[in-house]
């Protein structure tokens, strides 16, 4: 719910799955949702094309961390 969880989330990514996170540059986005009130996404990226993208969203997967593909 903030830019600083954000931040904290992105580090325990890297600590947990460093070989899978090495290169993913980090993108949070702030979305305004009303009376749910302000939330951060995390999102990691660029990819090259979208197998690299599906590659690293099954990697994390496969070790329980959740993952969804969005187009830019």
């Amino acid at each position: 719910r903030s830019d600083a969880e954000a931040d904290a989330l992105w580090a325990k990514l890297l600590g947990q799955h460093p070989d899978v996170m090495a290169g993913a540059t980090k993108d949070v986005q702030r979305a305004d949702l009303g009376e749910k009130g302000i939330f951060y996404r995390v999102r990691a990226g660029r990819f090259a094309d979208r197998a690299n993208a599906d590659a690293f969203c099954s990697a994390l997967k496969a070790r329980g961390t959740d993952c969804l593909i969005v187009s830019p």
